[in-house]
């Protein structure tokens, strides 16, 4: 059994301070709809990981992170006591349509024991495309949000599969708040972080252009 361990503690400031998981899409809370998906890859433990869950909001297993901004990494950290080994771990934002997540459960069965974590990317597709990760072979060789450079051909889905001990030996000593990215370059400092690659695009909500798309 694998565990879904979804951020869904965004703030969602590009949409107007609206926790971006509780946005409807066609009648019905997004995480609702990432937990169907999911359901149907028969991935069924999820655990969100939140920031003031409202009571109204569908009543899913989540930790709060305490009304303290501690970044995703941070998140994950404050969780480690509810984690599985292995889980995957999602953007709450975001979903993969047709997307069999189940894949993920026997992709990891070949790393579990040579590699820390299994990030899923895909190719870059369009000039609006944002690339953060280079991808050789079957490794990520390099990640960053914030500095890009040509080597960089593929794009972070927002899905990530990995161990609770993999995440303490590669946050061990960081301060929060930090972003779960850090780990990400940790792991590949260490030639640690294999890749999953797709080819279709993720359907995410985390602005007014992905809604309305």
């Amino acid at each position: 059994m694998m565990q879904a361990v979804i951020l869904a503690g965004g703030v969602g400031s590009r949409m107007g301070g609206v926790c971006k998981t509780l946005i409807a899409v066609e009648g019905q809370p997004f995480i609702s709809r990432l937990a169907r998906a999911l359901s149907l890859s028969n991935v069924n433990g999820l655990l969100l990981l939140t920031h003031e869950w409202p009571l109204r909001a569908p009543d899913f297993p989540h930790v709060d992170d305490g009304g303290k901004r501690l970044g995703t990494g941070g998140a994950v950290l404050h969780a480690l006591p509810r984690l599985q080994d292995p889980c995957m771990i999602l953007n709450g934002d975001s979903y993969v349509p047709g997307f069999d997540y189940g894949l993920l459960k026997r992709a990891w069965l070949d790393y579990e024991n040579t590699r820390a974590g299994l990030m899923v990317v895909f190719p870059v597709q369009a000039e609006g495309d944002r690339a953060n990760a280079q991808i050789l072979g079957n490794m990520v060789n390099a990640y960053s949000k914030e500095h890009h450079h040509a080597s960089m051909q593929h794009v972070d889905a927002g899905i990530f599969v990995t161990t609770p001990s993999a995440l303490s030996q590669y946050s061990e000593g960081v301060e929060t708040p930090f972003d779960l990215g850090l780990i990400y370059r940790n792991m590949i400092a260490a030639h640690q972080l294999a890749a999953y690659e797709i080819t279709a695009v993720p359907w995410e909500i985390g602005s007014p252009a992905g809604l309305e798309h």
